[in-house]
């Protein structure tokens, strides 16, 4: 079946993998403890930033998954489909775990913190120079990590465990008929009472085996998005309520941001997810992008870009704390440094070469 490039998919991908690298420069000066570099001066609107582009971001990256899977297994079948997965998901994990995580794992050990599988503590600041470190964490267990790549975990897992639903997705004929405006923000009350019922979304530590609660949440995002590609009338609907959408999102930010950790706050941010993500959607759908040759190789870039970002940034938030700057002024810097670092390593280091391409989940070839 051909598939006609959509333009508006591309640059919420684009624009949400530029989010997460934003998230991540805020999370170095939020209170949050639960990152591997921290100022140590924290922002309480540092910590509210990160918690609004977090709740929204990943969800954007579901849905955009979900609709993806259903396109995917239409023009592919199961077997391709599964192939891809491996190529754009398991190889750019393991890739990244073996060349990046040991040196996010130091970095964050030289801090006097470490983020393991069961759970964050506070330790002495290792001795070890990187070196004398490398071979100790490829050699025992409690020094593992996948880090950022979590999403890239979980997205594998659910891309395996729904795959019978997302086929039968496939298989339907798409369908015209719009749905009422009750269908478009009933999902937002599903995440939301979801999340209530399991206690979900915090603490924020994306473990996998222990975090059942969140993985299924990202499930229903993803099983929306494999919906909204099987129902076409559906976009027709987010395109028609955006506006109403994204007020919801902004109903669900002031929740979470007055209520934080609670029953209250998870029910906010099951409106602010479902009403960014959603309300985004529409949005661009509503008014495309024009597309073109820049975007399609943003579009390429971002999930590379998305491996390679941490490391860089980090580094870079390394230099920035000793300057004394404020946050405001450094969070620019980290971030905008960062994925310059990431944008140019793929364009010279990774999109040329092929075995680049492959380490991180591009096209073998063009």
């Amino acid at each position: 079946m051909a598939v006609t490039r959509r333009p508006e998919i591309e640059l919420l991908r684009v624009v949400a993998c530029a989010g997460v690298v934003l998230l991540h420069a805020l999370l170095i000066f939020a209170p949050e403890p639960l990152y591997h570099l921290k100022s140590g001066v924290a922002s309480p609107l540092a910590g509210v930033l990160a918690e609004a582009l977090r709740v929204t971001t990943m969800p954007v990256f579901f849905l955009l998954a979900g609709w993806s899977a259903v396109a995917a297994l239409r023009r592919r079948g199961v077997w391709g489909f599964l192939r891809e997965r491996r190529r754009r998901l398991l190889v750019p994990l393991l890739s990244g775990m073996v060349l990046l995580c040991p040196f996010i794992k130091y970095i964050e050990l030289r801090g006097g913190r470490d983020l393991a599988p069961g759970g964050f503590r506070l330790v002495t600041p290792t001795r070890w120079t990187l070196w004398e470190f490398l071979p100790h964490f490829f050699t025992q267990v409690r020094f593992a990590t996948w880090s950022h790549l979590w999403f890239l975990v979980y997205l594998l897992v659910l891309s395996v465990l729904l795959l019978p639903v997302l086929r039968y997705l496939a298989r339907l004929a798409p369908s015209a008929r719009v749905p009422g405006a009750g269908w478009v923000y009933l999902p937002a009350l599903v995440l939301a009472v979801w999340l209530v019922l399991v206690r979900g979304y915090w603490p924020y530590y994306p473990t996998l085996y222990r975090d059942w609660g969140n993985l299924a949440y990202y499930g229903l995002i993803m099983l929306a998005g494999g919906g909204i590609a099987a129902w076409p009338g559906a976009e027709l609907a987010l395109r028609r309520h955006w506006p109403g959408l994204l007020v919801l999102g902004g109903l669900g930010f002031v929740v979470v941001a007055g209520y934080g950790e609670s029953m209250v706050g998870r029910v906010g941010v099951g409106l602010l997810a479902w009403g960014v993500a959603a309300g985004a959607l529409g949005l661009a759908g509503r008014y495309p992008p024009a597309g073109g040759a820049w975007l399609e190789r943003l579009g390429r870039a971002a999930l590379p870009v998305y491996v390679l970002h941490h490391l860089p940034l980090l580094l870079i938030g390394l230099v920035t704390l000793r300057s004394g700057l404020p946050w405001a002024v450094q969070v620019p810097v980290i971030w905008l440094g960062a994925l310059a670092v990431a944008l140019l390593t793929t364009r010279l280091l990774v999109a040329p070469w092929r075995p680049g391409r492959v380490l991180l989940g591009m096209p073998a070839v063009g």
